[in-house]
């Protein structure tokens, strides 16, 4: 299965990767649906809302629908999940205060991971292998990483334009560039960049 949020049909949906038509598993009481996370051990999907300031959590079918946060978030972004240690990861793109947060996958031990230096984070991705988590700031212009316990933060790449998504693979970064949209936009596409991601374990 392939999840996805709609921001302008403010509904959360699925489809089979054979195939087929999407079915819409969460369609009331969304406002600006955003990132979206899934944790296939637990079989739960986490999305962002930055029109609700809040993040939530249900089955992989949309049952069991509830609230995780709500209070202390201003714009919450992108959102990844670590099934395998129980971590949740998330952006908030507060403009006075932006923030990378974590917490235990049920919502306990919430915590301020990365606080300092930030402008407008965006796309994260936690690497499993590297136990690196990594983001794109449209606001410092950067491609960082940090090891979840707080240390060895690094910059991977400066000087890019509008990051916006992003994701790795094995030894690289992958990340969306809107600002390098213009040449491609009346297709509709937009270039996307990989980069060579550097261990900071």
């Amino acid at each position: 299965m392939v999840y996805w949020t709609d921001i302008s049909g403010r509904t959360i949906s699925r489809a089979s990767l054979q195939g087929g038509e999407p079915t819409t598993i969460i369609a009331l009481d969304l406002v600006s649906p955003e990132g979206i996370a899934i944790d296939h051990l637990g079989r739960n999907i986490f999305w962002t809302d930055s029109g609700l300031d809040r993040i939530e959590v249900a089955k992989l079918d949309g049952d069991q629908r509830r609230v995780l946060f709500s209070d202390d978030l201003v714009n919450p972004r992108a959102i990844v999940a670590d099934p395998v240690h129980g971590n949740l990861y998330w952006t908030d793109w507060n403009r006075a205060a932006p923030k990378i947060e974590t917490s235990y996958m049920d919502g306990t031990n919430r915590r301020v991971l990365v606080k300092d230096d930030l402008g407008l984070p965006n796309g994260l991705t936690y690497d499993p292998y590297a136990a690196v988590l990594c983001w794109a700031d449209a606001g410092t212009q950067r491609l960082e990483c940090i090891n979840p316990n707080r240390t060895g933060r690094k910059r991977i790449l400066q000087g890019i334009q509008y990051p916006f998504g992003m994701t790795s693979y094995g030894r690289y970064l992958y990340y969306t560039d809107w600002r390098r949209c213009s040449n491609r936009f009346h297709q509709g596409f937009c270039d996307s960049a990989m980069y060579y991601k550097e261990s900071v374990a």
